[in-house]
């Protein structure tokens, strides 16, 4: 108790904070060692850097190596997308690898907004109407991915991508 700072007057008083502080542990759904964070400067052919860093860790969760080959590719283009597309104006892409029981979760994030036309390219592509070639990065990250959400936040775009472990 003194570890915590606490101070008994009971043994019934002991075990509810015993059982407080268990409560609380258990809630934590992520410790330090289950999350990895990169930041790489756009550009230079960085995206692999975080395709080897992610590599790394999805051998460390025993993900069969197509599966690691789908993820290293669909973080690559996730990192040249937001090269390409992303108005940044600090130039870095944000990187976030988040180790969950049955899962790798990984954001793709720049501090930049993305043209308003990519997802309706994307779209035309998944759908067969354009002769463009862009916007077919999107549709390989969903086809490499289980799954995959895109979004705008406050501090730019960010893309979400999921990967199950399949034993």
């Amino acid at each position: 108790m003194r570890a915590h700072d606490a101070y008994g007057s009971s043994r019934r008083q002991f075990e509810l904070l015993v059982n407080r502080l268990d409560d609380s542990t258990a809630h934590q759904p992520h410790h330090a060692e289950d999350e990895f964070l990169l930041i790489i400067p756009m550009g230079a052919d960085n995206e692999l850097l975080a395709a080897s860093t992610i590599e790394q860790v999805a051998r460390r969760l025993s993900f069969s190596p197509e599966a690691i080959n789908q993820i290293k590719t669909a973080v690559v283009e996730a990192c040249i997308n937001a090269s390409e597309h992303s108005l940044s104006p600090d130039r870095k892409i944000y990187q976030r690898f988040r180790v969950e029981d049955d899962k790798l979760v990984i954001t793709i994030s720049s501090r930049g907004i993305l043209p308003g036309n990519l997802n309706a390219e994307a779209n035309e592509q998944a759908a067969g109407s354009s002769d463009d070639r862009r916007g077919w990065g999107l549709q390989l990250i969903r086809t490499l991915m289980d799954e995959v959400d895109f979004e705008r936040v406050d501090e730019g775009t960010s893309l979400r991508m999921t990967k199950y472990l399949r034993k």
